[in-house]
């Protein structure tokens, strides 16, 4: 959806939201080797995300698995070099 982000940390952290909203943070896990991303909200009442990986020169594919029975998301995301702003 336009104006969403998340940004990847190099510290295993990532932080989600919109446009100049950070609506979330939390620790992620990546296995090049098996293309499976976890992803574990800071939030206790949010339940982890796992997606397989795929990846293009600039974006990443997320496709959502359902090992927790919650994520069925399918998403493309293209890699920027600054947060999204509604600001003009």
């Amino acid at each position: 959806k336009q104006g969403e982000w998340i940004d990847f940390k190099d510290d295993g952290t990532y932080s989600y939201g919109k446009y100049d909203n950070v609506n979330g943070s939390g620790t992620f896990h990546h296995s090049f080797e098996k293309l499976r991303l976890l992803m574990v909200d800071n939030d206790p009442v949010k339940m982890p995300l796992h997606y397989e990986t795929k990846f293009g020169s600039s974006m990443m594919i997320l496709v959502g698995q359902r090992d927790y029975k919650t994520n069925g998301v399918q998403m493309k995301l293209q890699q920027v070099d600054k947060i999204p702003s509604n600001t003009k």
